[in-house]
């Protein structure tokens, strides 16, 4: 299992010191929030540019005009860019976005709020994304519970035929990973689990998240 963990939650005073406990990760997931898609307001992509990341980092843009911020995303060292398919709307509106992502250079992902259905991702959609980032919380806030809807989601795209990355978003811990069957997910946003541990503890807890399902 990937684990990408998000530093939502993490202490904005030590930053910097919060990504490097984070080293071992596979990639580091930055959630950035304009307060008009989802209430809440986090960090722009032009705040982390005095950060050094020590792993790849990828963008979930939780805002209203995620195209506006694409360049942004890049220049602070993006691999990969995430746009929920919920503002996005339409299918060729979606599809210009996967092009346009993937033209700057990124990997291409979409994603999906809890409420909204698989169905709502074409085949054309899924052809063309890199990966789909399935919420298991509502989009907006840490700290939620875990909602297993997502991984019915995940086994529906997988019977679509969909090869590309599938990952979880949202309440997901050691408990959560142990208790259900993740095996048609590639990886696994981590948040709070993996933040309200010691800067000590969480390179022995990535570690442990990574091995499972791991073949």
């Amino acid at each position: 299992m990937q684990i990408f963990p998000s530093i939502l939650n993490a202490s904005f005073a030590a930053l910097q010191q919060e990504i490097d406990s984070l080293r071992s990760a596979d990639r580091l997931h930055l959630d950035v929030m304009d307060g008009q898609y989802v209430p809440s307001i986090s960090f722009g992509p032009q705040m982390l540019s005095g950060c050094h990341f020590p792993l790849p980092i990828e963008v979930h843009l939780m805002t209203q005009s995620p195209l506006q911020q694409l360049d942004a995303c890049l220049q602070a060292g993006a691999v990969r860019v995430y746009m929920h398919a919920e503002v996005l709307m339409t299918e060729a509106r979606m599809l210009d976005a996967l092009y346009q992502t993937e033209q700057s250079g990124a990997e291409s992902g979409i994603v999906l709020d809890l409420q909204t259905s698989a169905e709502e991702l074409s085949d054309a959609v899924l052809t063309r994304a890199d990966a789909v980032l399935l919420m298991s919380v509502q989009a907006g806030a840490g700290g939620q519970v875990f909602d297993a809807t997502a991984l019915e989601k995940a086994q529906l795209l997988r019977q679509r035929g969909y090869t590309g990355q599938i990952v979880l978003d949202g309440g997901v811990t050691r408990h959560v990973l142990t208790t259900h069957d993740c095996r048609m997910v590639d990886g696994c946003v981590v948040g709070s689990a993996l933040t309200s541990l010691s800067h000590s503890g969480r390179g022995q807890m990535i570690a442990e998240l990574q091995k499972l399902y791991t073949c």
